[in-house]
């Protein structure tokens, strides 16, 4: 089995899902999908509990399990950085073997943030498609409008940089509930730190 390139941290404990997953998180719960296997992982006294469902034999089929760097919220981590998993998103592999993005945090609605390297991206104000419009520049963001599928959606950029290195953090949503997700965005990058 293939492991994630993102694990799961929080609780004094360190998740590490097989892919492809997908995870949501209900208070301090952790439920984990992998295929048609599923656990739930429930921090307690300082360690967890385990349930599966009638699929799975083993909550070592879904995700392996050690202590973790992190006491606090669940948080997700690479070999790299760490960033905050904010409520109501659920966390994604990528579903393409080339995908750049380690991981996706996705809303309802289609909505998803994600972060990835930037060493090679342009400057912020080049970033728009031949499809889009800027609607919004800063020192550090820029946001465009768009249509996806006939509907209004924006895409937002962030550049971030950890120890002198630059990343994007990226917002794309439909415009409708875009405002409501912008705090997301926002704890994802005010979190956006080292995990060395």
């Amino acid at each position: 089995m293939l492991h994630s390139f993102a694990r799961i941290v929080g609780h004094g404990l360190a998740v590490l899902p097989f892919v492809p997953f997908r995870a949501t998180r209900t208070g301090p719960d952790l439920d984990v999908e992998h295929g048609a296997l599923f656990a739930r992982v429930i921090p307690f006294e300082g360690g967890y509990k385990s349930k599966c469902d009638q699929n799975t034999a083993s909550l070592y089929q879904v995700v392996e399990i050690s202590g973790g760097p992190v006491p606090g919220d669940w948080r997700v981590e690479t070999m790299v950085f760490r960033c905050a998993w904010p409520e109501g998103f659920e966390l994604a592999s990528p579903t393409r073997a080339d995908d750049e993005v380690p991981f996706y945090l996705q809303a309802p609605g289609g909505a998803c943030l994600y972060i990835r390297d930037a060493g090679n991206a342009p400057p912020l104000a080049d970033l728009r498609a031949p499809d889009q419009t800027r609607v919004a520049i800063g020192p550090d963001f820029v946001e465009f409008a768009y249509r996806f599928q006939g509907a209004p959606w924006r895409q937002r950029h962030a550049r971030v940089e950890l120890e002198g290195h630059p990343f994007m953090i990226s917002l794309q949503a439909p415009e409708a509930g875009v405002d409501a997700l912008r705090p997301a965005f926002e704890e994802v990058r005010g979190s956006f730190e080292s995990s060395g």
